[in-house]
């Protein structure tokens, strides 16, 4: 199932944002405007985040925000006034902005990588679910040559 996140309304570090909540809420209005749904989730632009963004965002009603790159299962941020929001793990190690754009790798490096990430985190759900969330930028890794379609090793696995 696949669910549109708000991401920013004019993709600028939420840092410099006039209005974090009047942000948060035009994000909110345009997601619902097109979808028909309001958005569950939220992942800032460039992972940015002020000290008050989960706060506002658990006070909007978003569930949860894939800003914090801190580990492969899900973490319940407390927010203020009592409430909190999940955070859902997301990953620099296996994202084509970092990787092709700024570490400048080939794009098999983007394959090995999620390859390798993805054997550690099948390793480690033996006794407990793992999330793996590969980032890619649509149109980005495809055009310069990989990665390809996972079979494989990915394929072999039957827990899936």
């Amino acid at each position: 199932k696949w669910e549109f996140i708000g991401h920013g309304f004019g993709q600028r570090n939420m840092q410099k944002v006039p209005d974090e909540r009047e942000d948060i809420a035009k994000t909110t209005e345009a997601i619902r405007d097109y979808t028909g749904k309001r958005p569950r989730g939220w992942l800032g632009p460039g992972l940015t985040e002020t000290w008050n963004t989960p706060d506002i965002l658990a006070e909007e009603g978003y569930e949860y925000v894939c800003d914090w790159v801190l580990d492969d299962q899900p973490v319940i941020l407390k927010t203020r006034g009592g409430g909190s929001i999940v955070n859902v793990p997301y990953t620099q190690e296996c994202n084509d902005v970092a990787m092709m754009l700024i570490q400048h790798h080939k794009a098999s490096e983007y394959y090995d990588r999620a390859m390798d990430q993805f054997e550690q985190i099948y390793a480690d759900a033996e006794g407990s679910a793992r999330v793996m969330a590969p980032a890619g930028q649509r149109g980005r890794a495809r055009p310069c040559g990989g990665p390809r379609p996972a079979g494989g090793r990915i394929g072999r696995r039957r827990a899936w």
